[in-house]
């Protein structure tokens, strides 16, 4: 469901927002103490449960057709939301390794 909510037309945009925020919360079950947030089963198998999501952020970052500058630039801050939270999680990924 919140995979098909990323692909939803920019009007809906709330959703779509939401749905960003709901994975950004869920990543971090990647971090040695998730969120409260996160389901169980995600915290349980975190590699597998990430790369699906990170598969799923596909959806936000294709272009849509017949958007103004202003729906471009809303769904370009939900793109730029993910890549700092991708790139935190990688950023610890790569701290941990160095121990």
């Amino acid at each position: 469901v919140i995979c098909f909510g990323m692909s939803l037309p920019l009007s809906e945009h709330d959703t779509i927002r939401d749905c960003v925020h709901v994975y950004c919360e869920w990543l971090s079950a990647l971090h040695p103490v998730p969120k409260i947030s996160v389901p169980k089963p995600v915290c349980e198998d975190p590699n597998l449960y990430a790369r699906k999501m990170i598969s799923h952020f596909h959806n936000l970052f294709v272009p849509r057709k017949g958007e103004g500058a202003d729906t471009i630039n809303r769904q370009a801050v939900l793109c730029h939301r993910v890549l700092r939270t991708l790139q935190t999680f990688g950023s610890m990924k790569g701290k941990s390794n160095a121990k």
